[in-house]
C-alpha cells in the first residue's frame, strides 16, 4: 500500500501455481450451484428495461417474488394468481453477456506475514479463474485484464473453452510486481481506472486488496462511469502482528523503516486502515457497487457462492447512466 507501511515477507510458496487448487469437480459443482443465480445476468428484476425499451427478443427464465420497488408492469398476474403471491418475470438479456475481470497485480497483492503463508494473490487468481469458468460455461464473453499502475496484460474477448484457456495462461504467466527500490512519483501503483477503456459496455468484476491511501474510492467512481456495472471482491491482506522492534517495508516502493511499536501505535495503525476501508465501503454503497471481503485463506468456491447468495436479484442500468441496483456476482457492500 503506497504511503502505508506494512511488514512484508515473501511466501515460501510464492512460485506455486494457485490454479492447482481448482479441481474440476469443485468447478463443475460451483457452476451448477450458481447457474440459477447467474442465469441471464444481468437480469431484469421487473420484466422490462428501466430505460423504456421493450423486453422483446429476450428469453424468459422464470419468476421471482415481487419486492417493493419493482415495476408493476413486470408482474405476471396469472402466475401470481396460481401462487397466491405476486411474482415478476425474469428474462435473459442477450445483449448483456460481456464481462471484464480486472485483477490487481500491484506489489501488495504478493505480501504474506510470519503468521500466515497465504497472501492475497493466490486467492485472487483462483477467484478470477473460477469466475471465468462459471461465466464461460454459461455463454458469457470474458476478458481478463491484469493491472498495476497501468494495464499490464489482457486476454482477447472470448467465450467457451478457448477463452478459459487464455485466462489460465495469463494467470500462470504473471505474478505481482516486485517492490520498487525508489519511491515513485505517484503513490497510486494500483489503478483499476486504467481498465476503463476495456470496461466500455461490459460488466466488471474487480479483484483487489484495495490497499491504496484513498481506498480506491475515486478509482471505482471512474471505472463505474465507463462500465455497464461494477462488482468488487476485496481479498483482505494478511494482518501483521505489530509489537516491539519491527522492520516495516512499503509493499509498493520497497522503502524500509525500523521502528519500535507498542499497543497504542498498533491501535492507531489499525484505526487508520479501518478508516480507509470504511471510506471504500461508503463509496461502494453510494455507487451501488456490490462488494464482498474475503480472507486470504478462504476457499475460492465459498467466496463466489456467498457473494452471489447475498443478493441474488439484479436489474439493468437506468437511463442517464445511473448505476444498477444489483448485478451478477452480487454481495453486500463491505
Amino acid at each position: 500500500m503506497a504511503g502505508t507501511m506494512v511488514r512484508r515477507r515473501l511466501s515460501s510458496g510464492a512460485d506455486e501455481d494457485p490454479l492447482v487448487a481448482l479441481d474440476s469437480v469443485r468447478l463443475q459443482r460451483l457452476s451448477l450451484l450458481t447457474s440459477g443465480l447467474l442465469a441471464g445476468r444481468p437480469q431484469h428484476a421487473d420484466g422490462t428495461l428501466r430505460h423504456g425499451w421493450i423486453a422483446s427478443g429476450q428469453d424468459f427464465i422464470d419468476h421471482r417474488p415481487y419486492t417493493p420497488g419493482d415495476d408493476p408492469r413486470g408482474i405476471d398476474w396469472r402466475a401470481s394468481a396460481r401462487r397466491r403471491e405476486p411474482v415478476v418475470r425474469r428474462y435473459r438479456d442477450e445483449r448483456a453477456g460481456e464481462w471484464l475481470l480486472a485483477l490487481d497485480r500491484s506489489a501488495s497483492m504478493g505480501i504474506s506475514t510470519r503468521q500466515t503463508q497465504h497472501g492475497a494473490w493466490s486467492l485472487a487468481v483462483q477467484l478470477a479463474a473460477a469466475t471465468a469458468f462459471v461465466l464461460t460455461q454459461q455463454g458469457h464473453r470474458v476478458v481478463l485484464a491484469l493491472f498495476s499502475h497501468t494495464v499490464d496484460a489482457a486476454t482477447e474477448p472470448g467465450r467457451g473453452a478457448e477463452a478459459r484457456r487464455g485466462v489460465y495462461r495469463l494467470l500462470r504467466n504473471w505474478r505481482p510486481v516486485a517492490p520498487m527500490r525508489e519511491r515513485p512519483v505517484s503513490p497510486d501503483t494500483s489503478c483499476p481506472e486504467r481498465c476503463a477503456p476495456l470496461a466500455q459496455g461490459r460488466r466488471v468484476l474487480l479483484i483487489s486488496d484495495c490497499l491504496r491511501p484513498d481506498g480506491m474510492a475515486p478509482a471505482l467512481a471512474l471505472l463505474a462511469r465507463a462500465a455497464a456495472g461494477v462488482e468488487l471482491l476485496r481479498v483482505a491482506a494478511p494482518a501483521a502482528q505489530l509489537g516491539g522492534a519491527i522492520r516495516l517495508v512499503d509493499a509498493e516502493t520497497g522503502y524500509q523503516l525500523t521502528v519500535s511499536s507498542d499497543e497504542a501505535t498498533a491501535q492507531r495503525a489499525r484505526a487508520r486502515l479501518d478508516a480507509v476501508f470504511e471510506t471504500l465501503a461508503s463509496r461502494c454503497r453510494e455507487l451501488r457497487i456490490p462488494a464482498t471481503v474475503a480472507a486470504p485463506d478462504a476457499a475460492w468456491d465459498q467466496v463466489i457462492l456467498s457473494h452471489l447468495l447475498r443478493h441474488p436479484h439484479a436489474t439493468v442500468p437506468r437511463q442517464g447512466g445511473q448505476q444498477p441496483e444489483g448485478s451478477p456476482l452480487q454481495g453486500s457492500s463491505s
